[in-house]
C-alpha cells in the first residue's frame, strides 16, 4: 500500500477476497487520482506501454494496493 493515503485500506478485505483459490495477484486501482497531470500522464503512458509489451492488461500497474497470496510470494521469490 502506498504512503501518499489515496489507498483506501478498508479495500483490503476486498483484495483478499478477490483472491480466492485461482488468482495469484490481485492489484488495486486508483480510478480517481489526485495528483496533477505531471504524475498522471506519465503513468498512464507507462501502464499503456507495460500492457502492450506484456500483454498485461491492468488499468493501474503502479498501484501499490496488491494482495498476493503465500504462494505467489514464493513463486516471487525463486525469480532471483
Amino acid at each position: 500500500m502506498d504512503a501518499d493515503l489515496q489507498d483506501d485500506p478498508k479495500e483490503i478485505p476486498l483484495l483478499i477476497e478477490a483472491l480466492g483459490d485461482s488468482y495469484d495477484l490481485v492489484s488495486g486501482w486508483k480510478k480517481k487520482r489526485h495528483d496533477s497531470a505531471i504524475f498522471t500522464l506519465p503513468s498512464r503512458i507507462a501502464n499503456a506501454i507495460t500492457s502492450k509489451l506484456t500483454g498485461l492488461h491492468i488499468h493501474d500497474l503502479n498501484c501499490g494496493l496488491k494482495s498476493i497470496p503465500k504462494r505467489g510470494c514464493k513463486g516471487i521469490k525463486n525469480l532471483r
